[in-house]
């Protein structure tokens, strides 16, 4: 009888300590993208959850219309990483319904692109300037992001382990520094990117690999180190993207197979160790 009376207390113990997101997001990858339903003003729109993009929410001129938002004076004007200059249009949405919560309101800003450089399925996201002031879960196996209180250890540890890393973000940027066979890397995480990118300017030609499909040549670095642990090889397609200070950006192929803890305001992350999937994006 002590015996079992000890199990429950544990188990009730146990039950206490796990953590309650403030909201349990299912995503499905869509083009390689992780991607969410979300009512906006009572309309449900998909959206691209992009830690990589400044907004806190970003709908297209599309997506826009018929959508009960409150346009604001003046403009924002950015650069993306091909080098397009963009000016759009600023908004407030009063309302969000994500993971069935309500959240707003909320900053906007309209999503316009080039013909061809806009993302698969021509859509918007919810980004960096709704999500950073979270504890972001990116749970890329289990088909789910969650959002707990920034600065809850408990659920940072429950998620993804005791060993992080810095990590630092500043208008509407999230990079760390990673250990690597080339040295030192300031690596961008964008959940918004389908491949590992990294600076042409690193590379001389010959170390690049061709693609046989036309595509931009690759490269692998052998080792990319974070908090002591070893996730190369890592394979990137070489590129002379402009706009962030960073020399590499590591989106879909190397974050998809893992899970992942960031808490932006207090500037550390993690990845969960999952002994059983291959270390090979």
């Amino acid at each position: 009888m002590t015996a079992l009376v000890g199990a429950l207390i544990l188990v009730t113990r146990s039950q206490l300590r796990a953590p309650h997101p403030i909201a349990d997001i299912p995503i499905r990858m869509v083009h390689d993208l992780p991607t969410t339903d979300v009512v906006v003003a009572g309309k449900q729109l998909a959206l691209m959850i992009d830690l990589g993009g400044f907004a806190g929410i970003a709908l297209t001129t599309a997506e826009l219309i018929g959508t009960d938002v409150k346009f604001l004076e003046g403009s924002n004007r950015y650069t993306d990483i091909d080098g397009h200059e963009y000016a759009s249009r600023r908004f407030v949405v009063p309302e969000i319904i994500l993971g069935g919560q309500s959240f707003g309101p909320l900053d906007g800003s309209e999503s316009v692109f080039v013909e061809g450089a806009g993302p698969p399925d021509n859509n918007g996201y919810i980004g960096f300037g709704f999500l950073h002031q979270f504890l972001l879960v990116l749970d890329y196996p289990g088909g789910h992001f969650r959002l707990y209180r920034s600065g809850d250890d408990a659920a940072f540890e429950a998620e993804c382990g005791h060993e992080s890393f810095p990590v630092e973000s500043e208008k509407g940027i999230t990079r760390s520094v990673a250990n690597t066979d080339r040295g030192s890397l300031r690596v961008l995480w964008d959940t918004g990117a389908t491949v590992n990118a990294i600076h042409s300017a690193l590379f001389a030609v010959s170390d690049q690999t061709a693609d046989d499909q036309g595509g931009p040549p690759f490269v692998s670095l052998t080792t990319l180190s974070l908090a002591g642990r070893d996730y190369g090889p890592v394979q990137f397609r070489v590129t002379d993207f402009v706009g962030p200070p960073v020399d590499g950006i590591l989106g879909t192929p190397f974050l998809g197979q893992r899970k992942l803890c960031f808490d932006l305001t207090r500037g550390k992350a993690a990845i969960a160790p999952v002994p059983d999937v291959p270390k090979n994006p």
